[in-house]
């Protein structure tokens, strides 16, 4: 009866407040088109930003391993350079040392000076009686001439 009444009434009661929530609420929802519309236009722009991101890092990317390529470039330029002349120089100490005095002495010639000190060249300018340095290869005589 009246009891099974109350309870019909008060469960459409119940389902009409729910009904009132639920339509008042599903109007603040989004059609899932929409809302697929709304997240497909937020990812377009957003995977935009990433390209844009990407291009700018790659290039500056490229700029720096273009300085680095040439700056290992110049190094490796001085280091062939530099590799030359150490040859070069070798080259030109061994020469000289192949024209030095000493190395003259080495191979037998005597280098004659007077008492000042001068070098003498030829026998025609030695006096008689006169002071002379005799300089070999291992250490030097004085001597008069005759």
């Amino acid at each position: 009866g009246q009891r099974g009444a109350q309870l019909a009434r008060a469960l459409r009661q119940g389902l009409e407040a729910r009904r009132l929530v639920l339509d008042k609420n599903s109007g603040q929802l989004l059609h899932p088109r929409a809302l697929i519309e709304t997240l497909s236009q937020r990812l377009d722009g957003t995977a935009a930003h990433l390209v844009l991101a990407l291009k700018n890092g790659l290039a500056r990317r490229g700029e720096m391993l273009q300085r680095r390529a040439s700056a290992l470039s110049l190094k490796l330029g001085f280091a062939r350079i530099l590799e030359r002349e150490q040859g070069l120089v070798g080259h030109l100490s061994t020469m000289l040392e192949s024209l030095s005095y000493q190395r003259v002495l080495q191979r037998g010639f005597v280098m004659v000076r007077d008492a000042a000190g001068a070098a003498v060249m030829r026998a025609a300018e030695v006096k008689s009686g006169q002071e002379l340095d005799l300089t070999f290869a291992d250490g030097t005589k004085k001597v008069q001439s005759r």
